[in-house]
Order: structure tokens, then C-alpha cells, then sequence
């Protein structure tokens, strides 16, 4: 890790944001992410680049599970003391400022996995320290061998433990080192420190000297990526893979929230620049970043680790645009824009990576999820796997296939003006049966309003309520039980002296029907429509209805 000036970072430091994405809940390991049933290198984590130059257990609050911290002697006479700094000439820290390691085990760490029994954390450490400087301060955190993860444990096993596993075992501090690895005996217990290189891949680590410089090339950091772990005993287990994304020098939290932590630059790192190097897309298990507190990364890592809905702010998820958010999977959602990352006004396209069948998304133009406005439906139809790709090229269209099911309610346009995104589990029954009034003859112009075809009713239309009066002229029924009916009324309380019109449903409906104007009979395949009373215009004229159920 390159030396940095400390007090241009420590200034950025303190001008950076706190990002919007929300801290892990108790049934979570990390924000968004509470399926702990997959092997351990099937997850992503955020990792800390510097961790120690950040408070450190402000950071695990975050979700931040993975820290990169430097160690070097802490005397400036000589002493040996490990303590976590970056040194200029002396390579050694100033004890009246730095932290010992010992203390950041002892106040930071152990605390948070006690108060966090879901935790797991792992920490690499770039060890300018004797192995007896190292032994002396672990041996100043009692109970250290307790919880510092050893995989001598699952020798036997090809691959790693589930993060079930892991944390049942107790044992959830996971550490690494480039310098005297190997087994240590402190207070009379063995602990395993890992040597990073045979445990990890990494690629090289510096974007660039400054923020004007992008190298997104993904080459390795030790001359090759190699797919399985190299130390004896464990050379079926696949490595774990650190992708670093920070600049060397004069870099700052703007940037790195604009950029580098941004989810457009990461998501083409991942699917692009890395992927061309490993020969294939290879999410990373940890994401190796500066200024943790700005950016993306927590919730694409969320995303990478059980799912995701990732919006762009171009048509066909075509990634030369923005990718301008991702929603992990495994929740519900219902939110107005801008939040959780998402800018309001974007989104013209989705991408769905691990998502359940039987979800149901809903994007709408108005941020209050106002039916009179567009929204559309997306019902996932099967289960779509992590590493696949469903896009939704476009909210603005009916759209059907084996992946999912896709219906526009129109009124002025969709794409690129989302305000509000719900997701839950699309309705099994015909608890959403609706049926969208239109002010235009074959559902055209705007919506008039959205009435709920699952229970009936009797009401009147007038101006300032949810449909407004003598502006009606067709309809759109988005779903409908057979036997069940809707009526429209040139008067108001159902009353048929100026004209009303009935739309009997004959087979179920689950695909959009238009029912282009109630001024004619007609009978198709699933619906039928009477015109009765008066021959006074109805079209335009509506001012009651009547649902009602079989």
C-alpha cells in the first residue's frame, strides 16, 4: 500500500458524507445481505483500504467487514511496539498519535463481533513487524485465539465452510498477513495467521497516482490470478478474491463517491475490465476501497453476494450509461426517489441478477405511487440464478417470456421518470384486479384514474376524487376473475337514465384487455360489454360505476 500524506487524507476525511445506504440489521450479517447458508467465498464484503486512518468501529456500524491495516514498530527510539500507521522516513509510528494493534483488537474489534454475533471479519495486514512484536500483541488481547477463524478446523473439506459454519463456530475474525504468516501460540493457544498471497487473489492496487488517472485494467498483483488456495492441505478451496479500486496519491471523498465507489465504475470493473483478465465475470469477495462512507459499494456488494436490481439510465441495461443504482434482493421495498442510492428521474431500464420467482417489481412516475400516473409491473415468472442476466430493456411496453411478465400502465412516459420503486411477491389470486380508465377512445391520452376489480363497490366520480367526472372514455383491465363485472353510469349514483355500460368478465383475465369504448356492444374471447339506457353520449360523460364480484 503506497505511503500516504497524512494530513491531505485525514482533511478529505473529514469532508466526506455519510452515504445513504442503511446499517445491518439484526438478522444480517452485512447491510442487505441475510442468507448465511453459501460457502464463504461466495459472498462480498467491503473492505477498507487504510482502515486505521477512519474510525475503525464507525466503520463496522457501516457494514464495512473487511479492513487493510499497516503494521509498523511504534518507538521512535526503538522500542517494539505494533502499532497501525503509514510512516514517512522513519517506518516507524508516533506513539503519542498512532493506535496500537493490540488496542484495535481489544476495543474495536472483539467488541463489535461480541455485539454482532452474525459478524464475520477479516482483516489483511501489511506487517512491517518482527514475528516476536507480533506475538507480543496478541498476546495483550486475551481470548484472541477464541474467535480468529482457523481452516485447519475443515480440513478434509474442498471448499470453504458455509458463513453458517463460520459463525456457529464462534471463530469469525479472519486474519491475514504478506509477512510471518503461520501458527502463533498466545495465552497457551494456537492461532493460524494466514499468508495472504496463498489465500488470496488481488489485483494491482493503484488506479492511479492522482484522480485525473484511471487505469481500470485488472492485472494481477502477483503476476497471475490462479483459481484454488496454495497452501498444503487446502489447494481444492478457491481463493479469495480482493478487488482493489483506489488511487496512490492525492485522491479525496468526492472523488471517490463520484467514481471510484460509485456502482457505474465498479459494476464495469467487475463485468468488463476484471472479467477479461480472469477469462469470465468473477464477482469479488472483497471490495478494496478508500472512503468508505461515500459511494455504492455496500449495497453492490449486498447485491453480489444474494441478488440485485440494478437500474440504468439507458434503454436495454446498456452499461456505456450509468448505472444509476442497485437494490439488493431479499426484502421487501417500497420507496420514493431519491433514496438508497437511487436518483430520482433516471431509470429507463433494469437488470435482474438473483432474484426469487414470484417477485413483483413496480416502478411508478409519481414518488406518492399515484395510479394516475405510469407505472408499470414486472412479475418474475422463475427463479433467476446469481450469475444470470433478465433485462428489462424498457418500462414502457407489454412484454411477456419465460422470465418474467411485464405490464406498462401508460399515461406521459415511464422511462427516465421513475420516482417511486416497490418490491414484494406478485399476488397469486386476483387480489389485484384493476381495470385503468382512460380520458381517449382505446386507452389513449391520459389516465382518468385505477379502480380495484377484487371486491365490489358503488361510487361516483367527481371533481377532486380519485376519478374524475365526465372524463372517461375506455378502459384498460389489467387482470380480472371470470364471473366478476364492472358498469359505468352517465349519472351519478348508478343511475341508468343517462346511459350506462357493462363489462361482464367471461375467463380470467391476466393479460392486459382494451376496452376501446362504451358506446358499442361487443363480445370477445375473455370479456363482454352491454350498452343500455339512455342513447345519451357516454363516452366522455362517466360519472358512476358499480364493481361487482360473482
Amino acid at each position: 500500500m503506497f505511503k500516504l500524506k497524512r494530513t491531505a487524507l485525514l482533511l478529505a476525511v473529514i469532508a466526506a458524507q455519510v452515504i445513504s445506504w442503511q446499517p445491518a440489521l439484526a438478522a444480517e450479517t452485512a447491510p442487505g445481505i441475510s442468507d448465511f447458508k453459501k460457502p464463504f467465498n461466495e459472498y462480498t464484503w467491503v473492505m477498507a483500504h487504510n482502515g486505521f486512518l477512519d474510525e475503525m468501529r464507525a466503520q463496522l456500524d457501516r457494514g464495512v467487514r473487511g479492513f487493510m491495516l499497516d503494521l509498523h514498530v511504534g518507538n521512535l527510539s526503538g522500542g517494539s511496539t505494533a502499532y497501525l500507521c503509514h510512516t514517512l522516513d522513519t517506518w516507524k509510528c508516533d506513539v503519542r498519535t498512532d493506535m496500537k494493534f493490540s488496542d484495535a483488537l481489544n476495543t474495536v474489534f472483539l467488541p463489535f463481533l461480541r455485539a454482532n454475533p452474525n459478524a464475520v471479519v477479516t482483516v489483511t495486514l501489511e506487517n512491517y513487524v518482527d514475528r516476536s512484536v507480533l506475538n507480543s500483541a496478541f498476546d495483550a488481547v486475551p481470548g484472541l485465539a477464541d474467535v480468529v477463524f482457523d481452516p485447519r478446523a475443515y480440513a478434509g473439506s474442498r471448499t470453504w465452510p458455509t458463513l453458517e459454519q463460520i459463525i456457529a463456530s464462534g471463530k469469525r475474525l479472519i486474519l491475514l498477513t504478506d509477512g510471518h504468516p503461520g501458527e502463533y501460540i498466545t495465552n497457551g493457544k494456537p492461532l493460524n495467521l494466514l499468508r495472504d498471497s496463498q489465500w488470496e487473489n488481488q489485483n494491482y492496487w493503484d488506479l492511479g497516482r492522482t484522480t485525473l488517472q484511471h487505469d481500470w485494467s485488472c492485472p494481477s498483483r502477483w503476476s497471475s490470478y490462479t483459481p484454488t488456495v496454495g497452501a498444503a492441505g487446502f489447494t481444492q478451496w478457491p481463493r479469495l478474491f480482493v478487488m482493489n479500486q483506489f488511487h496512490s496519491f492525492e485522491k479525496n471523498a468526492a472523488h471517490a463517491g463520484d467514481v471510484d465507489n460509485n456502482l457505474t465504475y465498479l459494476e464495469r470493473r467487475v463485468d468488463n475490465h476484471c472479467a477479461s483478465q480472469w477469462g469470465k465475470r468473477t464477482p469479488p469477495n472483497y471490495l478494496g476501497i478508500d472512503y468508505n462512507q461515500r459511494g455504492d459499494a455496500l449495497a453492490y456488494a449486498a447485491a453480489l453476494s444474494q441478488g440485485g436490481y440494478y437500474f440504468y439510465e439507458q434503454n436495454s441495461a446498456n452499461a456505456a450509461g450509468d448505472t444509476t443504482c442497485v437494490i439488493p434482493a431479499g426484502q421487501d421495498y417500497n420507496f420514493s426517489l431519491p433514496a438508497r442510492g437511487c436518483e430520482n428521474d433516471e431509470a429507463r431500464s433494469l437488470k435482474l441478477r438473483g432474484i426469487a420467482k414470484g417477485t413483483r417489481i413496480t416502478v411508478y412516475d409519481a414518488s406518492n405511487g399515484d395510479l394516475k400516473d405510469d407505472h408499470a409491473y414486472i412479475d418474475v415468472k422463475r427463479d433467476i440464478g446469481l450469475h444470470e442476466s433478465v433485462v428489462v430493456g424498457t418500462f414502457e411496453t407489454q412484454y411477456e417470456d419465460a422470465d418474467f411478465k411485464l405490464t406498462y400502465i401508460r399515461n406521459n412516459g415511464l422511462d427516465g421518470k421513475v420516482s417511486r420503486i416497490a418490491v414484494g411477491k406478485t399476488p397469486v389470486d386476483f387480489s389485484d384486479a384493476s381495470v385503468v380508465l382512460y380520458e381517449g377512445n382505446g386507452a389513449g391520452q391520459n389516465i382518468v384514474c385505477t379502480v380495484s376489480l377484487a371486491r365490489s363497490a358503488n361510487f361516483n366520480f367527481k371533481s377532486g376524487n380519485a376519478c374524475a367526472n365526465d372524463e372517461a372514455k375506455s378502459a384498460k383491465i389489467l387482470k380480472a376473475k371470470a364471473g366478476s363485472s364492472f358498469s359505468v353510469y352517465g349519472n351519478w349514483d348508478q343511475n341508468q337514465n343517462q346511459g350506462y355500460a357493462r363489462v361482464d368478465i367471461l375467463r380470467d383475465i391476466t393479460q392486459p384487455v382494451v376496452v376501446g369504448s362504451f358506446e358499442r356492444n361487443y363480445e370477445g374471447g375473455s370479456w363482454r360489454i352491454t350498452r343500455g339506457g339512455s342513447s345519451s353520449q357516454l363516452d366522455g360523460k362517466v360519472s358512476s360505476m358499480r364493481v361487482q364480484q360473482p
